[in-house]
């Protein structure tokens, strides 16, 4: 059987996810790469390793709105602190992403989940 390695986080990914398993580890310091869009362009995208609840390993590309979360809730000055961290995906929504009807997972809140009494 083929293992998958270094499989990029898509919103249908996370939304396959049990609910209680839609958790990541951050298991390398983030860093920048450039990468080709659709339309050919190169763009500067924040890649971050990660270790998904199964233990299977994948790439996350967070969307800005998550990195700002993952800053806030981290109260980290330098994304390195990130890394060790657990992280939830608690929004998944349906947007338009260049033309097409894509779920975009949102980091809600670290992990485990803490009820508020």
């Amino acid at each position: 059987m083929v293992q998958f390695e270094d499989r990029a986080v898509t919103g249908e990914i996370v939304f396959a996810m049990p609910e209680n398993e839609r958790w990541f580890e951050i298991v390398e310091k983030p860093f920048y790469e450039e990468l080709k869009d659709k339309s050919g362009e190169t763009q500067r995208k924040l890649t971050i390793r990660i270790k998904f609840s199964d233990g299977r390993m994948g790439i996350y590309y967070p969307n800005r709105t998550s990195c700002r979360a993952m800053d806030r809730i981290t109260n980290a000055l330098d994304m390195d602190d990130w890394v060790g961290k657990k992280f939830y995906w608690g929004k998944i929504l349906d947007q338009n992403v260049f033309g097409e009807q894509k779920k975009v997972p949102y980091v809600t809140s670290l992990y485990p989940l803490i009820e508020k009494k």
